[in-house]
């Protein structure tokens, strides 16, 4: 089984979400038959081998009710049959019917107290219903049985990241290196692990790493050029996304964070074009919705730039910023009552995520309407 694991974004506006490695293929009847793990239980009937190598054969080509199928009628002919539950978790997860897979993962696991790769794919589907310690016990149990298992601390360490527990990341990050050392995502993932604990150096060495391991990796440049901005390094950012998005032109993450950096160099009508692109590719990219209203905003395109703020705040109502923007448009264009609800609106949700100079920036300047 293959690794399932994410990057990690540096500026909270793009949280890297869909760089996924399939975990979760089902096994062949070729790899039946060649692998002694995976020797016939001697409580299944042939007619269940038969049905569960037929229901692989489906899902390997995509048919996955029509695999599902096939699993149930071997469970029903040799309920103690381990494989075809394991393999209709897969074929579940596939589906994103994830508790339905961890739920037959389970029973797998119940019949077959050390298959590995159950545990490891039931916390695969854990992470993915966010159930991070639930992820992290699984994978604990893979290591327990096979300490060799190089996913297995690949995701472990992946998890603990998210959890913010980023010493214990970098451990399972550094054992996963040690026994593979042209692991790329491993130097990617602790670079990000790094560069939330502020060790700059450490962290863009490890970038460089996965880069010169595995080049044409696109998340690794998407990643360093994310860090390079947090450095302020806005130039070198650009040019880390241009070569992500060479490698993927249809990653609407790249065009938006690409869209951030240029507003942020005051490069206006590019940033747009780029702010465009991250739309066309996902219409709910909110951030880019903020981001050229910014732009329009600038260029003193008024009522585009509030049509953006509407959207953005359409699709996430918590959107402190676009409120505030919005307000402040409403206030240029005289409609003071307007203003003061967006204003007052952004003022409070500041407040609650903690945002203090911002909340502090929307008093005062209701205070001064107010006036």
């Amino acid at each position: 089984m293959k690794t399932k694991v994410k990057t990690i974004s540096i500026l909270p506006a793009y949280i890297l979400l869909s760089y996924l490695l399939s975990a979760c293929n089902p096994l062949t009847a070729n790899q039946l038959g060649q692998n002694p793990k995976w020797a016939e239980s001697p409580q299944s009937s042939k007619e269940s081998q038969f049905l569960n190598i037929s229901g692989n054969k489906k899902s390997n080509s995509g048919d996955l009710q029509g695999a599902i199928s096939d699993f149930d009628k071997a469970i029903a002919l040799t309920p103690n049959f381990w494989k075809p539950y394991y393999n209709r978790g897969l074929a579940k997860y596939r589906m994103k019917n994830h508790q339905a897979a961890i739920s037959d993962y389970s029973r797998a696991i119940a019949l077959k107290p050390d298959l590995t790769d159950a545990y490891y794919n039931r916390g695969v589907a854990k992470y993915e219903m966010r159930d991070r310690l639930g992820a992290i016990a699984d994978y604990d149990k893979v290591i327990s049985i096979d300490p060799k298992f190089i996913e297995a601390y690949q995701n472990r360490g992946y998890s603990k990241q998210e959890l913010k527990d980023y010493q214990g990341a970098i451990a399972d990050y550094d054992r996963a290196i040690s026994l593979n050392p042209r692991f790329a995502l491993a130097y990617d993932t602790r670079g990000s692990s790094k560069a939330a604990l502020n060790k700059n150096q450490e962290a863009i060495l490890d970038y460089n790493q996965a880069i010169n391991i595995q080049p044409a990796y696109h998340p690794s440049y998407y990643n360093r050029g994310l860090f390079k901005s947090k450095l302020s390094d806005s130039r070198g950012a650009i040019a880390d996304y241009d070569r992500a998005i060479s490698l993927n032109p249809n990653n609407s993450q790249y065009y938006g964070s690409r869209c951030f950096t240029k507003n942020i160099l005051g490069d206006t009508k590019d940033s747009i074009v780029d702010c465009n692109q991250a739309i066309a590719l996902n219409s709910r990219d909110h951030i880019a919705y903020q981001v050229r209203g910014i732009n329009k905003q600038l260029l003193g395109d008024w009522y585009g730039a509030m049509a953006d703020y509407d959207r953005a705040i359409a699709i996430d109502p918590s959107y402190a910023a676009a409120y505030g923007n919005r307000g402040s448009i409403k206030l240029k264009l005289g409609n003071r009552r307007e203003a003061v609800v967006d204003l007052t609106k952004a003022s409070e949700l500041f407040r609650k995520q903690n945002l203090i100079k911002d909340y502090q920036r929307m008093i005062k300047l209701l205070s001064q309407i107010k006036a």
